[in-house]
């Protein structure tokens, strides 16, 4: 029964007719089950065989339970108000107790409320009067009963084993306002964006726990508790309804194919679909741009495990440090892949007072990214003339990546020329140890501000690849042809990997930090003939640490860092978004 990792492999398809004896035997949660779409599926699990807990407020589930037992027990109704923890917990305890599977297999998400319900965001108060505070009510039913049935359905999921006659299947009620405005309909539209970004991202690690996550939009649904006037009010103005049958049928198709992870399917008229739903294939990027290759490279850089045997950076480290404490303070081995907190001694040759200590603590947690003080504990030196935010920067980035790849990886010396790929806050930095070095170095960005920024350094304007112009033809008609020791490149895309082959000397060296595409191509008779040495560098050692902070000490690296305070997070986020933010903001844990 383990799960694949999520992968785009194309649209569901809708049109296969689900095997309903797959649902037969397991035991089904349907929240909001008493009646509309709710209770159609209810029906639809149960006649399929399959033992379904119904849980509502609405007193109809007695009798709904009542109707369907009436020929054996396949249902169970327990009141239930998705807001109340442990009214979920007793839904989960009786649909597992009660089920002959003694299971929970599936896990519909359907209850929640909408705008009929009031909404306390809309409401406008009287500018002269004191303003009323939001109960937002639709946010706590639709978001934090969703989230409470959730936590529980991974919690009994993992109470049974992962064969193949058992399931772990959620899937969350969403909407189609999740994708089409819906003008004063505030709260509900949040909450349905909000777990359907919860479900892209939760496919990401579910499969780890065999979890597969769902998310199913229904469209505007034929319901009986709106006037024929009123319908066909909505029809003269252009809506299009679905059948509360197809919101059963889609559920069914995903419940039956344990092969359906990751998705959003949109309940949709059957003018559109004749099935009455379809994928709605709008969670993946296909297009090579900047979303799909910025998406990649999140998935790389969150290396979080949702394992029992996992533990977190921080957990490592301390367990690190309590069994073997002189290892953990030695400078970081270049072979792992994973950032490790550098700590080391105030050397001997520094007058004690001349310096400041460094907490070196890593990430604490998502809420809390920052360096500590403590006297108390193993010291890194740093220079009381640099100022803080630099050395914060110096910590994460100089001495972490372009510091030790310049002079460690790429041993770039004053005699050569080097070529190097992007201008952003590592490059620029990267740049700047090269100019001190003494080589000439080339620089290719493709905006010009960057490039601007770069002849202010001392770049001569000749050395700067004008972004209009491609990178071989500028190299094959300058004075460089041929000539070119060592390319950096800290873009890491297809282009720039196959330029760096093509530009560099025979026996010349192609260090990569950059990995804006996860594979690239080596041309292998380039590679043969020119006797190419590829590296690859990632991280840094205590000594790129040290070395850093004296040149910014002594003002031969300006990182050029602003700094804050941690709270101003939302400001500096605002300012990132504005295009205001031209560098490094280092936020400091006051």
């Amino acid at each position: 029964m383990p799960l694949p990792k999520y992968q785009y492999t194309g649209p569901v398809d809708h049109t296969v007719v689900p095997d309903v004896s797959k649902v037969k035997g397991k035991s089904v949660i349907i929240t909001g089950g008493a009646n509309g779409m709710g209770e159609t599926m209810v029906r639809s699990f149960a006649k399929a065989g399959a033992f379904v807990t119904i849980a509502d407020l609405h007193p109809r589930g007695v009798e709904l339970e009542k109707e369907l037992n009436a020929s054996g027990c396949t249902t169970v109704f327990v009141k239930c108000d998705i807001r109340s923890w442990e009214d979920q917990i007793n839904m989960f305890e009786t649909a597992k107790s009660k089920s002959p599977s003694n299971s929970v297999d599936i896990v519909i998400a359907n209850a929640g409320i909408s705008r009929s319900s009031g909404d306390s965001l809309w409401r406008l108060d009287d500018p002269n009067g004191e303003p009323e505070k939001p109960d937002l009510n639709i946010v706590r039913v639709n978001i934090d009963g969703t989230f409470y049935t959730w936590k529980l359905a991974v919690h009994y999921f993992r109470k049974q084993p992962e064969t193949d006659d058992r399931d772990r299947c959620f899937i969350i009620t969403g909407s189609m306002v999740a994708w089409i405005d819906s003008p004063g309909n505030w709260e509900y539209t949040a909450t349905k964006y909000g777990l359907r970004g919860f479900m892209r991202t939760a496919r990401r690690s579910s499969w780890e726990q065999g979890i597969r996550i769902n998310y199913v939009a229904p469209c505007w649904i034929k319901s009986a508790i709106r006037t024929k006037e009123y319908e066909q009010w909505l029809l003269d103005h252009g809506v299009d309804f679905g059948e509360q049958e197809d919101c059963a049928g889609c559920m069914m198709r995903i419940a039956c194919d344990k092969s359906i992870n990751g998705r959003s399917l949109m309940i949709t008229p059957r003018s559109v679909a004749k099935e009455g739903f379809m994928d709605v294939n709008k969670e993946d990027y296909v297009e090579d741009d900047y979303f799909k290759k910025t998406q990649e490279a999140q998935l790389v850089i969150i290396e979080d495990k949702w394992r029992d045997d996992y533990k977190t950076l921080i957990e490592r480290l301390h367990m690190s440090q309590k069994l073997n404490p002189s290892s953990y303070n030695e400078s970081l081995a270049e072979a792992q892949g994973d950032f490790r907190t550098l700590v080391g001694g105030s050397p001997s040759a520094i007058d004690a007072e001349d310096w400041i200590s460094l907490q070196n603590v890593g990430f604490r947690s998502l809420q809390q990214r920052s360096l500590a003080f403590n006297k108390r504990q193993s010291e890194t030196v740093v220079p009381r003339k640099v100022h803080f935010g630099n050395a914060v920067t110096s910590y994460f980035k100089l001495a972490y990546l372009p510091y030790h790849a310049i002079t460690r990886r790429a041993e770039v010396k004053a005699s050569e020329t080097v070529f190097l790929f992007g201008l952003g806050g590592l490059g620029f930095n990267a740049l700047q140890i090269i100019h001190r070095i003494g080589a000439r170095v080339i620089v290719s960005d493709t905006r010009q501000e960057r490039l601007d920024a770069a002849a202010e350094l001392g770049i001569p304007r000749k050395d700067l690849v004008p972004p209009s112009m491609k990178v071989q033809d500028f190299v094959r008609e300058s004075d460089v042809a041929n000539k070119i020791d060592t390319v950096v490149d800290f873009v890491g895309t297809k282009q720039t990997f196959e330029d760096s082959q093509h530009i560099v000397r025979l026996a010349g060296t192609i260090v990569n930090v950059g990995t804006m595409n996860l594979e690239n191509t080596v041309h292998m008779k380039i590679g043969i003939r020119k006797r190419l040495t590829f590296k690859f560098s990632y991280g840094g050692q205590l000594r790129d640490l040290k070395e850093i902070l004296d040149l910014i000490g002594n003002k031969e690296i300006d990182p050029q860092v602003e700094d804050g305070k941690l709270e101003d997070f939302p400001g500096v986020l605002k300012r990132l978004l504005e295009g205001k933010v031209k560098a490094r903001i280092a936020l400091v844990h006051q």
